[in-house]
């Protein structure tokens, strides 16, 4: 049940009855907008042993389908915002 919410609210799998809003508003009108701005961390660790923070970063964030520009700015802002840099 949590994962399923949990995938649901962050636009991973559709939901199948009701709504979903984000701030007063359907993710599904506009999904792509909506999944910049919402996520979820598994309860898994899915990270890459083999690879570095950024590159894990960047990789996990291929699954939202946005241009290569896009993620690696994010996760240069993320990492700074985490204080990650250093293990970049």
């Amino acid at each position: 049940g949590k994962t399923t919410l949990s995938s649901i609210l962050a636009t991973l799998h559709p939901a199948t009855s009701g709504q979903v809003l984000f701030k007063g508003t359907s993710i599904y009108d506009d999904i792509y907008t909506y999944r910049t701005a919402l996520g979820f961390c598994p309860q898994y660790q899915n990270l890459d042993p083999f690879l570095t923070v950024e590159e894990n970063l960047i990789f996990a964030g291929r699954y939202f389908l946005m241009p290569e520009a896009t993620i690696k700015a994010r996760v240069h802002e993320l990492m700074e915002q985490l204080e990650l840099t250093r293990y970049a």
